[in-house]
């Protein structure tokens, strides 16, 4: 069985990383939720 790889914009991920810099209080776990993608997707 093969598992499909998504694949996620270059502007998404800017925007997820940009909301990881400080001042802002976001957290992997609150931004995995709201973009509906796993947490070790957004560490790596």
């Amino acid at each position: 069985m093969s598992r499909e790889i998504k694949h996620y914009d270059k502007d998404l991920k800017e925007r997820i990383l940009h909301r990881l810099e400080s001042p802002t209080i976001d957290t992997v776990p609150v931004l995995a939720l709201e973009y509906g993608i796993p947490k070790g997707t957004i560490y790596l």
